[in-house]
């Protein structure tokens, strides 16, 4: 029962239980362990993690469904661009409403979160890596032969996986500043709309 306990406390983020894993384990072993009782826990675990999860990685969910769905119906994930260097791009992450959503993240973490100027930045670029994951594991996963070759097409869109892997990186600077653009947005709404202290 103990290591069940134990199991089901995994649910919850680190941080949770370390605060509250003793007293809740305690609760557990104090009565019979039921399976409503362990869904309960583990969903209530899982609502935990959300909520401790930075608005940039959910924000970065977005494109990475938007891949993913991209993927499943065999369209290209990437393109040719006319640069030198990146020679490709991730459809989904080269587009406008992309970088209004790298804007709206910086904006929101500014609003949010009461730290340094670099932070709306970090969470631009943190959500686009996230964002990128499909397309970097794909290239990973070409690059080492484990796919079949429609897939790598789709993944690859025929270039070598390697430009694949290095294409969403290379834009991390670029994704970073339309962060950092809407962060001085989020800071100015906050010093515009303050309340200011009354003598």
């Amino acid at each position: 029962m103990r290591r069940i306990g134990a199991l089901l406390l995994f649910a919850y983020p680190a941080a949770w239980r370390r605060e509250y894993g003793e007293e809740l384990q305690s609760i557990l072993m104090a009565r019979p362990l039921s399976i409503r009782i362990a869904i309960d826990v583990i969903s209530n675990g899982l609502w935990q993690r959300i909520r401790a999860t930075q608005l940039s990685t959910l924000l970065g969910l977005i494109p990475l469904a938007a891949i993913v769905a991209s993927a499943r119906t065999q369209a290209v994930v990437v393109r040719p661009t006319s640069m030198t260097f990146p020679t490709m791009e991730v459809i989904v992450l080269s587009s406008d409403w992309y970088a209004l959503l790298a804007f709206a993240c910086g904006c929101w973490t500014a609003l949010r979160v009461r730290t340094p100027a670099r932070s709306p930045a970090w969470a631009a670029a943190r959500m686009s890596l996230v964002a990128s994951l499909p397309v970097t594991l794909g290239a990973i996963l070409v690059a080492a032969n484990v796919t079949d070759g429609s897939l790598a097409a789709t993944l690859t869109g025929g270039a070598s996986p390697w430009l694949v892997l290095v294409a969403p990186l290379v834009r991390l600077p670029l994704w970073a500043l339309w962060g950092s653009a809407g962060g001085s947005l989020g800071r100015w709404i906050l010093r515009r709309f303050r309340p200011t202290a009354t003598a």
